[in-house]
């Protein structure tokens, strides 16, 4: 199945692109304006990142699991499964969960002029798109920032890694980046 945000629910869709369920998150925020801002199935659990929180849904009931206890302050941007952890960019700092169990690890950052918009995997790092521009880089094995770089001029808004190894990044000023 497929899973798509939309507003304040997920839609479950099937191979055609029918609707064949729909997840309402609406009673869990007791009428909160919410909005589901990112999605990742880690094969048992749809983590969902609603505002400044996720939510963890059962991937094979669509029942809701839990509400993770809530690190950020600022809206969740993107969810990114690395091996047995989630990597969370926020408004706020960039953090990491298991991802069996949803327990909070620690923050990989905390910058305070950052927020951090996107993610993306390589073979040996979590490239991290801001909001300023720059794109940071993380060490998989460490979590220890390994530099950055910078050609946008708006916010890094979505990044791809593409056959080959390259990562090809988006920005709110319409910029398109490939890096090797």
């Amino acid at each position: 199945c497929i899973f798509v945000a939309c507003g304040g629910s997920v839609l479950i869709l099937d191979s055609k692109a029918r609707v064949k369920n729909q997840i309402k998150f609406s009673a869990t925020f007791n009428g909160i304006d919410i909005r589901v801002n990112a999605l990742l199935d880690n094969g048992t659990h749809l983590w969902v990142a609603i505002n400044n929180e996720i939510v963890r849904v059962n991937s094979a009931t669509y029942k809701i699991v839990n509400v993770l206890a809530s690190t950020h302050e600022k809206t969740i941007n993107s969810l990114l499964l690395v091996d047995d952890e989630v990597w969370v960019a926020g408004n706020d700092g960039l953090s990491i969960w298991e991802a069996k169990t949803g327990k909070f690890i620690h923050f990989a950052s905390r910058r305070p002029k950052f927020s951090w918009k996107c993610l993306v995997e390589t073979s040996t790092a979590i490239w991290a798109g801001t909001g300023s521009g720059a794109i940071v880089l993380f060490d998989k094995k460490t979590k220890q920032e390994r530099g950055q770089v910078k050609q946008h001029k708006g916010a890094v808004t979505c990044m791809s890694l593409v056959i080959g190894g390259l990562v090809w990044s988006c920005s709110a000023e319409n910029d398109i980046c490939i890096w090797k």
